[in-house]
């Protein structure tokens, strides 16, 4: 814990780690909150775990040459990201695959309310970068995989001195 009240928002603790720099959107907090929490008698219940993947590494070749084998076989190919976000029904499909992939699987999932999946729709999506997004389709156009990266701005607010504007 804590656990947020939905799935979108922050979660759990940080317990490892205090050496690296917290993306912009994850939680913080100092090493001490974890004797604290622990002194009261909580345990961990489960463990989240973050990767940080830079931007200007080539993969191997042997996963690209999976991933072309994957693709053929299972007849699989990349949407055009910038026209999904533009087609308010696939983007409906893909959060009710999400739903149903996630809930169950993930640890406190809680699924999309329609209400929520149009909310998203008009306030997120749009704004998501294709340069760092990717969804997979099958040959019915059915959402297979995805994957959405959005960049730190941790740093940037270190330099900004955690402002966001010049006066404040």
């Amino acid at each position: 814990g804590p656990l947020y009240y939905n799935t979108l928002g922050r979660q759990g603790m940080l317990v490892e780690g205090f050496d690296k720099l917290a993306p912009f959107s994850c939680l913080y907090n100092y090493p001490y909150y974890v004797d604290i929490v622990k002194g009261l008698g909580f345990e961990k219940e489960c463990d989240w775990i973050q990767y940080m993947v830079p931007a200007d590494h080539d993969l191997d070749e042997r996963l690209n040459a999976i991933s072309a084998r994957l693709m053929q076989r299972y007849r699989l190919h990349v949407a055009d990201f910038d026209a999904l976000k533009k087609d308010r029904e696939m983007v409906r499909r893909f959060f009710r695959t999400y739903n149903e992939s996630f809930d169950g699987n993930v640890y406190n999932f809680i699924p999309f309310t329609e209400e929520e999946i149009e909310e998203e729709i008009d306030q997120i999506i749009g704004q998501l970068d294709s340069r760092l997004c990717c969804v997979i389709l099958d040959e019915d156009d059915e959402v297979a995989a995805f994957g959405i990266s959005i960049p730190s701005l941790s740093r940037a607010m270190q330099k900004a001195k955690g402002r966001l504007f010049p006066f404040g």
